[in-house]
């Protein structure tokens, strides 16, 4: 998935004139992850020490966001907080949180593996 910068964050849509303003879009992805936000964010410490990461987190708001370094791979972004209602679809009865990850320098295959990576971390807590 290709996030093209302001998408998901809870930002109204790009117009077509700013989006084509644009020189290239930002590989990402996002989930809505049916966790509290500070299991996602010890989860995510976890899972970037297990990948060999260095990273660093700085509090923003309502949410944690790391950056995170590997010597084999670009710097990653990943943000961590709680899902936006405008974001919501339906009522929930728990907290609900919005992970999401951005790099300007990895490319697709770089984040396909931290995306794989961050599936098989949080189906393990569930399954």
């Amino acid at each position: 998935m290709i996030l093209t910068p302001g998408e998901g964050t809870g930002q109204a849509p790009l117009s077509p004139q700013t989006a084509s303003a644009i020189p290239t879009a930002m590989p990402g992805f996002e989930f809505d992850m049916a966790f509290p936000p500070a299991d996602v964010v010890a989860g995510v410490e976890r899972l970037l020490d297990k990948l060999g990461y260095s990273w660093q987190r700085r509090e923003s708001g309502e949410s944690s966001v790391f950056t995170a370094k590997r010597a084999d791979a670009p710097t990653v972004e990943l943000e961590v907080g709680p899902l936006p209602l405008d974001r919501q679809s339906y009522v929930s009865f728990f907290p609900r949180t919005l992970l999401v990850a951005r790099s300007d320098e990895a490319g697709e295959r770089e984040i396909a593996a931290l995306r794989q990576a961050v599936i098989m971390a949080f189906l393990r807590v569930t399954g």
